[in-house]
């Protein structure tokens, strides 16, 4: 008996001092789980925040450009996003990884891209229970998440690809601002 409680307070002494199932939070509150295999999944919001932050560091006027992932859940959600930036001042494009919560890379060879997006889009995982829905049957369960604009004359838009079939996707395009339904485009071969 001594022996059993002996391996039940060892293996929960090395629960408790390697933070397995651990709640954390990034430094501007969200939140991340160190359990599942390091695969903390976060809306592309919480990513732009720590993402911005980020980007203020490199030059106080950067606006954003652009957000997406490869690698969207149902829910939205993701553990890798990638945001670009303009900044003017330093006359050049910004970008900066987000992956599990935190920043993986910055890289600033970019360039400037005048197509800047204001902050009142929506996020990924309002998005996701909008556009995800009007995909029908995927084949696969990642989805290609990102906000941008693709002409100064146009407002920001969000697009969700889905995978339908082999070599055939569809792509469901928001209002980024109020999530309005744009229209479902095809790609890919074999329509």
């Amino acid at each position: 008996m001594k022996k059993y409680l002996s391996i039940g307070l060892v293996t929960l002494s090395v629960f408790l001092l390697t933070g397995c199932g651990k709640q954390e939070t990034t430094g501007d509150g969200a939140s991340t789980s160190s359990s599942g295999g390091g695969e903390n999944q976060i809306t592309a919001k919480e990513a732009y925040k720590i993402a911005l932050s980020e980007a203020k560091k490199y030059s106080s006027d950067c606006q954003l450009v652009n957000v997406n992932t490869s690698r969207a859940q149902n829910n939205g959600k993701s553990r890798s996003w990638f945001i670009l930036f303009s900044c003017p001042a330093k006359n050049k494009g910004y970008k900066v990884n987000i992956i599990n919560g935190k920043v993986d890379q910055v890289n600033d060879s970019y360039k400037l891209d005048e197509k800047t997006i204001s902050d009142n889009w929506i996020n990924s995982d309002e998005v996701a229970k909008i556009a995800i829905p009007k995909c029908g049957t995927t084949t696969e369960s990642d989805y290609y998440f990102q906000v941008d604009k693709s002409s100064m004359s146009k407002p920001a838009e969000w697009h969700v690809d889905c995978a339908v079939g082999e070599n055939k996707t569809l792509i469901v395009k928001l209002d980024a601002a109020t999530g309005n339904y744009l229209e479902t485009s095809k790609a890919g071969i074999g329509w």
